[in-house]
């Protein structure tokens, strides 16, 4: 399988650039646009993947 037509990198992909592009919008200092960095990435990602299993338990 293709990396590009697998879900799961695309969505690591799509959370890194949100994480960056808020952690540059919203915090000046570089230490704490890297903690925001890692904490949304971490959640989103994190986010995403407890949704995928809630709904695959709540659809069988």
């Amino acid at each position: 399988m293709s990396l590009l037509s697998d879900h799961f990198p695309l969505l690591v992909l799509l959370a890194a650039l949100l994480a960056a592009f808020f952690a540059l919008l919203w915090k000046e200092d570089p230490a704490d646009g890297r903690r925001f960095f890692l904490k949304a990435l971490l959640g989103l990602v994190g986010g995403a993947v407890a949704l995928g299993f809630l709904f695959q338990a709540v659809s069988r």
